[in-house]
């Protein structure tokens, strides 16, 4: 597909189009359908997704720094691998995506739906899920210092081998008790 000279693809119907390694910096998918897209190792910098749909698209290897995702219909979608380096995800569904091993530093999920979202060794440092709905995720090995969790909805996740010093989890809900212990030693440990 070829994209046009003032960069706007909004509101089309672009599903399961293959945008496979191509250089889509700033380009505007505003509103498109983009549901199975293919954007594998796609140069996607400062891209438009606003209120998109992109369920199971992959983005894995790809590049979303500063990406604006706010509303998206993102679920099950791939992300692993990917850089989201201050992306903005407020208020988008992430339910079931995959962001293993992505570089998601400082990005924004205020008040996004991430449940059963894997991070597994993602790079979180100074994200905000502020207000997020992260039941069930799994945080395994992830780097989650400076994150913010502030009043966000942590029911069920999975901190094994997770390093978090200097998160802020203030109201955060729905902590078990082990969870709690797991948190308290891991900031014992980093005070030492």
């Amino acid at each position: 597909m070829k994209i046009p000279a003032d960069r706007n693809l909004a509101n089309r119907n672009l599903q399961e189009a293959d945008f496979k390694g191509r250089d889509l910096q700033g380009v505007n998918f505003q509103g498109s359908n983009l549901r199975g897209a293919i954007f594998t190792r796609a140069d996607l910098t400062r891209a438009d997704f606003r209120r998109a749909y992109l369920q199971w698209s992959d983005f894995s290897e790809s590049d979303l720094s500063r990406a604006k995702l706010q509303k998206a219909k993102i679920q099950r979608a791939n992300f692993q691998k990917a850089i989201l380096f201050r992306a903005i995800l407020r208020e988008a569904i992430l339910q079931e995506a995959n962001f293993q091993e992505a570089v998601i530093f400082k990005a924004d999920f205020f008040r996004a739906i991430l449940r059963k979202a894997n991070f597994q060794g993602a790079d979180l440092r100074g994200a905000n899920f502020q207000e997020a709905d992260l039941q069930e995720a799994d945080f395994q090995g992830a780097s989650l210092q400076g994150a913010k969790f502030q009043e966000a909805l942590l029911q069920g996740i999975i901190l094994q081998g997770a390093n978090f010093p200097e998160a802020n989890l203030y109201g955060a809900r729905g902590l078990s008790r082990r969870t709690k212990k797991q948190i308290l030693a891991q900031l014992w440990k980093s005070w030492q």
